[in-house]
């Protein structure tokens, strides 16, 4: 472990770094999060799309190969959306992604017939869970408005083994927020925006056709920079590039998540390219496939790694990098207490950001497979005010990046710091 004493003076470690040019990382987030890309995900080849491009970037950057490729292959099961959907209540025809959504497991479903409310009252009754289990809404679209989520959450889950069962369940949300499965459910879950739904709509069309794919190809992209004094020991920067790709006609950019955690990789990348910043611990570049369906891509990785991974100094994941107005928060800052208290000084002195958080040990990004394989790691963030998450708003005409000079120099003396 990295032993710092509290006064270690870091100007020694902490060489003066020149801003890295943040038109770079625009264009970064600029190709990931457009139209081309289909939101990077598991429709219109997406995430193979975003695979290709920073393997693209990799090899202009004289990026070396860890192995025989860039690429890391694996496959995994996932449920897609590759056609249009309709929702139409009475004569209102409804826009994918911005007034509904469907639930990512959703199974096919046509539907032209009557909504039927299912109000709190009606829901808490023992009426009503006799009556759904008896098959009377069997085929029926069912609406439910309640404030119960325990309960919710448990008949949803047993709806779907009911052997007369309804053919969808309509919940109605404040905001949309959408995500990868792995798997297909047999009854079709729609959210849609809460005012668009009054109590006394009658009639409701619906058509959705899904396709699941058992074995979906996908890929990680892994390059290095060799070091110059202590080359068989790494540092390692991850970032997911994968998103949530289409739902029809609606396209979820990520942009935030994760196109601005990729441009902070590459970023790193091209600085440590340039002869005059050569580390002296070699550097791995991991980018991940499959985060947004599970952590799959890492998973995958620690589970078939490259190299060794106690070769690994420190890992630092990388993810929202877009805002940080209110600064950043560290996912394992208290398992690694000196490194945290090494980045919080760092932070005091040079002043790039508002403040480091500090969070515990949690499974919410890619750093956490590493971190049950004994890799020393942080997952760091950015904390802002203009966060859309997991919708059709998160674009790149709304991702300011203001931050992003400060949070790349943040970590380049982190960096620098570990290797001396």
């Amino acid at each position: 472990m990295l032993k710092i004493k509290s006064t270690i003076v870091f100007l020694f470690f902490c060489v003066t770094i020149n801003a890295q040019d943040v038109s770079y990382a625009k264009k970064i987030v600029d190709t990931l999060a457009s139209k081309y890309m289909a939101g990077r995900g598991y429709v219109e080849n997406g995430d193979k799309k975003a695979a290709n491009y920073i393997k693209s970037e990799f090899k202009n950057l004289k990026l070396k190969k860890v192995k025989l490729s860039y690429f890391q292959n694996f496959s995994f099961p996932v449920n897609t959306f590759p056609n249009a959907s309709l929702v139409i209540l009475v004569n209102d025809t409804l826009t994918e992604g911005k007034h509904y959504i469907f639930s990512p497991s959703s199974t096919s479903l046509e539907y032209d017939g009557e909504l039927i409310f299912i109000n709190d009252s009606v829901f808490a009754s023992n009426k009503f869970i006799e009556d759904l289990f008896t098959g009377i809404f069997y085929r029926k679209i069912l609406c439910i408005t309640t404030s119960n989520t325990k309960q919710l959450n448990s008949v949803l889950e047993e709806v779907n083994s009911l052997k007369f069962k309804p053919a969808a369940i309509i919940l109605t949300k404040k905001k949309l927020t959408w995500s990868v499965a792995t798997e297909t459910k047999s009854v079709a879950l729609l959210e849609i925006i809460d005012s668009l739904l009054p109590a006394n709509t009658k009639q409701i069309k619906i058509k959705l056709q899904n396709q699941f794919i058992a074995k979906h190809k996908t890929q990680n992209v892994i390059a290095k920079i060799k070091g110059k004094s202590k080359s068989d020991t790494c540092i390692v920067f991850t970032a997911h590039y994968d998103h949530l790709g289409k739902m029809g006609n609606a396209i979820f950019p990520g942009a935030n998540d994760n196109a601005s955690g990729t441009a902070m990789l590459l970023s790193l990348a091209n600085y440590y390219a340039k002869p005059e910043n050569k580390p002296n611990y070699s550097i791995i570049f991991m980018a991940f496939a499959g985060e947004e369906a599970g952590l799959i891509g890492s998973k995958y990785y620690t589970e078939n790694p490259l190299f060794d991974l106690s070769k690994i100094k420190f890992l630092v994941n990388l993810d929202l990098m877009g805002t940080g107005d209110d600064g950043v928060t560290v996912v394992n800052a208290t398992e690694y207490k000196q490194e945290f208290e090494a980045l919080q000084k760092i932070n005091s002195e040079k002043k790039y950001i508002k403040e480091v958080k500090k969070r515990g040990k949690a499974a919410n990004s890619d750093h956490y497979w590493f971190t049950e394989k004994r890799v020393p790691s942080f997952f760091i963030y950015a904390n802002g005010a203009r966060m859309h998450y997991h919708d059709v708003y998160d674009v790149r005409e709304t991702l300011p990046l203001e931050n992003f000079n400060n949070l790349f120099k943040l970590l380049i003396d982190f960096s620098n710091t570990i290797q001396n």
